[in-house]
């Protein structure tokens, strides 16, 4: 069962509505941008939810196949082409990220990709699938407010905040 085209649209209505209800800059407060976020991060979660419900996936327990063993590739096959062909439906749901693709038993699959996208002059980035930064971010969007989980991923979100500070008076 998959969203309709009326559903994804009232989806999309829902978000516009609710970017419009700040309206102008001077009726902005930081409760209504707040509860703006929360509004927007539940239809998210929710719209996350349908869409892996109708992929029918699962995030796996291990790597279906792995790129170090060349028996799991095919011939011929790019890192990246691999990652399509054993990662991609994960990816597209919204399961899979860079770092869970290591911690499930393919440490090496990423580092190939960057390592030939640079080879070829490409950018990673259009094909990684997101950074741990992302899943962080939703997962602390999507967490109960007031949570434990909220707490510690918000612990998490705010100690990498003083780094990128760092980096940019680095480039100065």
């Amino acid at each position: 069962m998959g969203l309709s085209g009326a559903s994804s649209r009232n989806i999309a209505q829902f978000v516009m509505d609710e970017f419009n209800v700040a309206g102008s800059p001077d009726s902005t407060t930081p409760e209504l941008l707040f509860h703006l976020i929360d509004r927007i991060s539940s239809a998210t979660a929710t719209f996350r939810s349908a869409v892996q419900g109708y992929c029918g996936l699962e995030r796996p327990a291990e790597a279906p196949a792995k790129w170090m063993n060349r028996g799991d590739r095919l011939p011929g096959e790019t890192p990246i082409t691999f990652l399509e062909r054993v990662w991609g439906r994960h990816i597209h749901a919204g399961l899979i990220y860079q770092c869970d693709i290591a911690d499930l038993g393919d440490p090496d699959l990423c580092p190939a990709i960057r390592s030939y996208c640079q080879r070829n002059d490409l950018s990673a980035r259009d094909y990684l699938p997101p950074p741990k930064r992302v899943k962080i971010d939703r997962l602390f969007l999507a967490a109960a407010p007031g949570s434990a989980e909220e707490a510690e991923l918000e612990q998490t979100v705010r100690a990498r905040l003083p780094h990128k500070h760092l980096r940019l008076q680095k480039r100065c």
